[in-house]
């Protein structure tokens, strides 16, 4: 059974499996192949739940969630 998740996910949810292919001319995506026997945790807390205490999973880690991560911002260099 395939799973939907949200169009931004959370870069803070984790999976046991690695994302995409090994070997592809496609970029992959980060939820290609979703199941719903995949086993999901928060970076946040190292659990199965977030630090809302709801549930860490592809269809829940949203916007929507006050513990949302949506993009990893850049390290710029210090000017001295």
């Amino acid at each position: 059974m395939k799973l939907e998740s949200p169009s931004t996910p959370c870069i803070d949810l984790r999976a046991k499996r690695a994302y995409g292919d090994v070997v592809s001319d496609i970029e992959p995506s980060w939820n290609s192949g979703l199941l719903a026997t995949d086993c999901y945790w928060c970076l946040k807390t190292m659990e199965t739940w977030g630090p809302d205490d709801q549930p860490a999973l592809p269809e829940t880690c949203g916007q929507n969630r006050t513990c949302f991560s949506g993009s990893i911002q850049p390290i710029l260099p210090s000017s001295r």
